[in-house]
């Protein structure tokens, strides 16, 4: 019975890692903007940022810095024409540290 219920746990496991994001450590990139019609690999790609600090089972004891907004990465690196832009989730320990980014592309 021990060796039925280790395969259906294992099994279970597998099916489940790749559907969730980790509570140790999450690190995804996704499309932000979903309008790519005619999009070409632009030559430059700046970045902006909201990093946030959360001390757990103590209500509201958050804190953010930074921007992520798309207006403010552009104007960061130069762009005045953009193509697309990315969103990147970094996370550790169920969100204690997060670090939230948009990265856009664009000439």
């Amino acid at each position: 019975m021990g060796a039925k219920r280790s395969v259906v746990l294992i099994a279970v496991t597998v099916v489940l890692s790749g559907c969730v994001r980790g509570w140790i450590y999450t690190d995804t990139v996704e499309p932000y903007c979903t309008d790519m019609r005619r999009t070409e690999l632009p030559p430059k790609a700046s970045s902006s940022g909201i990093k946030s600090v959360t001390i757990p089972r103590i209500p509201g004891a958050r804190t953010e810095w930074d921007s992520n907004a798309i207006g403010d990465a552009a104007k960061a690196g130069g762009i005045e024409e953009l193509h697309f832009c990315d969103r990147k989730l970094f996370s550790l320990i169920g969100g204690l540290w997060k670090r939230d980014t948009i990265v856009v592309y664009g000439k």
